[in-house]
C-alpha cells in the first residue's frame, strides 16, 4: 500500500514536471532537442560557391557532427555532381571530397 502511494506521488510529479518544462523555457525537457545548435562548418563547392549542408537533410536533423555534414557532401559529390572538389572545414575536421569516387581525405 505505501509502495503504491509512493508511485502514484512520483508519477503525478513527474507528469506535473513535464507540463512546466513545456513552458519554462529554462528548465530541460523534450524543447531542448529542437534547439540544438548546427555544427559550425564551411562547405565549399569547386567553384567557390558556399553549400549548406543543412538544406539537403530533413528539419528534424538538427544535430549533425562533423563527420555527418561529411557524410552529407560525399552524398551530394554522388547524386548531385557540384563542381569538385567539396572542401569541408569545420571545428576540428578539414576534408577534401573529390569526384569521381566521392571519398573523403584529409585537406592539405
Amino acid at each position: 500500500m505505501q509502495l503504491r502511494s509512493i508511485c502514484r506521488a512520483l508519477l503525478i510529479l513527474d507528469v506535473g514536471y513535464c507540463a512546466v518544462a513545456l513552458v519554462a523555457p529554462r528548465l530541460p525537457g523534450w524543447k531542448m532537442f529542437e534547439s540544438a545548435e548546427h555544427v559550425q562548418y564551411t562547405l565549399r563547392a569547386g567553384d567557390g560557391q558556399s553549400v549548406d549542408a543543412y538544406a539537403w537533410v530533413p528539419a528534424a536533423a538538427r544535430d549533425l557532427d562533423e563527420m555527418d555534414v561529411v557524410g552529407v557532401a560525399r552524398w551530394l559529390c554522388a547524386e548531385h555532381r557540384l563542381p569538385m572538389p567539396l572542401t569541408f572545414d569545420g571545428p576540428h575536421l578539414h576534408r577534401v571530397i573529390e569526384a569521381p569516387d566521392c571519398v573523403d581525405h584529409a585537406a592539405p
